[in-house]
């Protein structure tokens, strides 16, 4: 069944024999999405991949039909945590298995377009890269359609730094590149133990890529858009889609910063940590405007206000995020 157990760790292959990518998809009661997720690996014009499919305690189908799969074809293994853990940690447990010479996520109600792997692959080597990100397309589930993509550059492809990532993040910013999954050199978390923070939830890509970064990773954008993602909320139909999403928690991104600025205040240089103090700011405000949605909502109009006359800056975040809002603001 290609199945590894916890105890029975899977030992490194020879080079020669280790596939070009190894893939990684965590997997939470995602029965209907594996046909169009590994599908999308059956068609990759790269052939030379492995499949790292953990199991992270469904309560569905998903890991008999995830055996399935791996009974027939041996590049897919199946991993198994022993209950729900969320998705960081299974992802570790796929990376601490894996063979291959890059690394990518795939999650399991997403896709990949054909030439993906191998326009990754062919972009990173020709430019002795550490990361590679490619643009993103945004799908629709319930309308079944493309709806946009994510980046705008200038060029085929542009260089991606630790200032330029955080930055994204900066209010009103068209894109946030935490969302984007890129093609990642094993070698590289390997010599330098990186992994998921195992103790959030959310914004788990955002911290693991600004680990790789503070590391020195040599990163790039592509123009190109080869990774097809499901998102929350259709933008053409305005129905939720039907993927497992985590429960928002605001505060999850400031804790976020607190660690990295903890982590890396001895490494980082002081440019570095001066741009993770104002991403902390940006997530404190965020987490303000939040809560003030949260009261107006609940027409509990007294700690709205007390909240928006103490933190004015988040109260107009959150207005100029409304609908009159959006049109009054300031095209970029």
């Amino acid at each position: 069944m290609n199945d590894l157990s916890p105890s029975a760790p899977r030992p490194e292959q020879p080079a020669a024999s280790r596939p070009k990518v190894s893939v990684v998809m965590a997997c939470y009661n995602v029965t209907r999405h594996l046909p169009v997720s590994i599908g999308s690996l059956f068609d990759q014009t790269l052939a030379d991949w492995e499949l790292l499919a953990v199991d992270d305690g469904s309560a569905d189908d998903t890991l008999a039909v995830l055996h399935d799969y791996a009974k027939a074809d041996p590049r897919i293994r199946v991993l198994a945590m022993e209950r729900n853990s969320g998705p960081s940690a299974a992802r570790n447990r796929a990376l601490d298995a894996a063979q291959g010479q890059w690394v990518t996520i795939l999650d399991a109600d997403d896709r990949f377009l054909p030439e993906r792997l191998a326009h990754m692959v062919a972009a990173a080597e020709a430019g002795s890269l550490d990361l590679v990100f490619d643009d993103m397309l945004f799908h629709d589930e319930a309308a079944d359609c493309i709806t946009g993509h994510a980046l705008t550059l200038a060029a085929p492809q542009e260089p991606l730094d630790f200032e330029r990532f955080v930055m994204s993040e900066r209010p009103h910013s068209p894109f946030n590149y935490g969302f984007l999954k890129p093609l990642i050199d094993r070698a590289f978390l390997q010599t330098h133990s990186i992994r998921y923070s195992e103790d959030i939830r959310l914004a788990e890509d955002f911290m693991l890529v600004a680990e790789l970064l503070l590391h020195g990773a040599r990163a790039a954008l592509l123009r190109e858009a080869l990774y097809v993602y499901t998102t929350q909320t259709g933008a053409s139909s305005g129905q939720q889609s039907s993927g497992t999403r985590t429960n928002f928690r605001p505060e999850t991104r400031i804790d976020l910063a607190d660690t990295l600025i903890a982590r890396y205040r001895d490494t980082a240089d002081p440019a570095q940590l001066a741009i993770l103090r104002r991403y902390r700011e940006w997530q404190v405000m965020y987490a303000h405007a939040h809560w003030l949605a949260r009261y107006r909502h609940a027409r509990d109009h007294g700690p709205m206000l007390r909240l928006a006359l103490k933190h004015p800056g988040a109260a107009l975040h959150y207005m100029s995020c409304t609908r009159w809002g959006r049109l009054l603001r300031p095209r970029a």
